[in-house]
C-alpha cells in the first residue's frame, strides 16, 4: 500500500509506510498490549528510517556502467 501511495501521490515511501501503520498501533494496543505495540512501533520506525537512508547508501549507477 505504501508503494502504491508513493506512486499515486508522490509522498515518500517512508512517510507513507509510517502513516499507513498508525491505525495498527491502536489495534495492537487493544489486542496485544503495550509491550507488543512498542516493539511494533520500533520495528516500523526502523524500516522507515532505513528505507529513507538506503537511498544515500546504494548507488545503482555503478551497476549500469558495469554492463
Amino acid at each position: 500500500m505504501a508503494l502504491l501511495l508513493q506512486y499515486a501521490t508522490g509522498v515518500q515511501f517512508w512517510v507513507a509506510f509510517s502513516l499507513i501503520n498508525l491505525p495498527f498501533y491502536y489495534l495492537a494496543m487493544k489486542r496485544m498490549g503495550w509491550r507488543f505495540t512498542v516493539r511494533t512501533f520500533l520495528a516500523v520506525s526502523l524500516v522507515s528510517l532505513l528505507s529513507r537512508l538506503s537511498a544515500r547508501w546504494v548507488d545503482f549507477s555503478l551497476l549500469v556502467d558495469g554492463f
